[in-house]
């Protein structure tokens, strides 16, 4: 199954208690190419909170299996984005 969530770290430090397990979610989660509600239920990702729009950019929270929060950011297209069509 290919993810949706685009692959943009630069570089992160989450504690886990198992990494073999984390690396494994982890992977499945941000292996491939913003993330779908349908793909992250799939994968019984926790969603802890719904997808918010703040204007330039959507968020969705979820849990790892460690309990860290996971804040996943989408840029939203601006009005000129879409108006160069």
């Amino acid at each position: 199954m290919d993810s949706p969530i685009q692959s943009r770290i630069g570089c992160v430090f989450i504690p886990v208690s198992d990494m073999t397990r984390a690396r494994t979610w982890y992977e499945r989660l941000l292996g491939l190419p913003p993330s779908s509600i349908s793909f992250l239920q799939e994968l019984a990702v926790n969603i802890v909170s719904p997808i918010e729009d703040i204007g330039s950019v959507s968020t969705l929270v979820i849990q790892d299996p460690d309990h860290n929060l996971l804040m996943i950011c989408q840029r939203n297209p601006s009005d000129e984005d879409t108006s160069k069509g």
